[in-house]
């Protein structure tokens, strides 16, 4: 989206110095125009390389066989939307059990208010996908998929520093 808009941008100012020459268009916007093509450019290369497959990784983990049911517990920041929601996933069995993966969701809901949509803030969920080589899981709740926002991490519960940073992340005092 935003690959768009700047290459919108540079597209109208180049019509225009194009149709009514290049003094029609102050050299203020020129400038911005070849700057915004240039990252506009970017974020299209980005897209096609990076995000695009792993939109269609995701889409095919979202129907693999055999899903694994967790518990979960829902993150979520309302001043820090552009995070997402973040899932810290649970074994199932034990409720002292420690966390085992964290997954960053896509915001459901839109514009001001994205976490429209969320699910219930602790559950279960079925995780599917495939967890080896770079592990891409999609979060079935309540019915519906949830997308990743990235790979899924795995969280290694011998580590005391993996399981510092999840302290991090969790509301309570410190």
């Amino acid at each position: 989206m935003r690959a768009a808009g700047l290459l919108g941008y540079a597209a109208v100012v180049a019509v225009v110095c194009g149709g009514w020459g290049i003094g029609a268009v102050p050299g203020a916007a020129r400038a911005g125009a070849v700057l915004s093509g240039i990252v506009g450019v970017y974020f299209a290369w980005r897209a096609c390389v990076t995000r695009i497959p792993f939109a269609r990784r995701a889409a095919r983990a979202a129907h693999a066989p055999e899903p694994r049911t967790r518990r979960y517990a829902l993150l979520f920041d309302v001043h820090d939307a552009a995070e997402g929601p973040l899932l810290v996933i649970y074994p199932s069995e034990g409720a002292e059990a420690l966390p085992e993966g964290l997954l960053r969701l896509v915001p459901p809901g839109r514009g001001k208010c994205p976490w429209a949509g969320l699910p219930a803030p602790a559950g279960e969920v079925e995780l599917r996908g495939w967890l080896d080589g770079s592990p891409v899981v999609v979060a079935w709740m309540e019915g519906r998929p949830y997308w990743p926002l990235d790979v899924y991490q795995v969280i290694d519960p011998s580590d005391p520093e993996a399981l510092a940073a999840v302290a991090e992340l969790l509301p309570g005092p410190m």
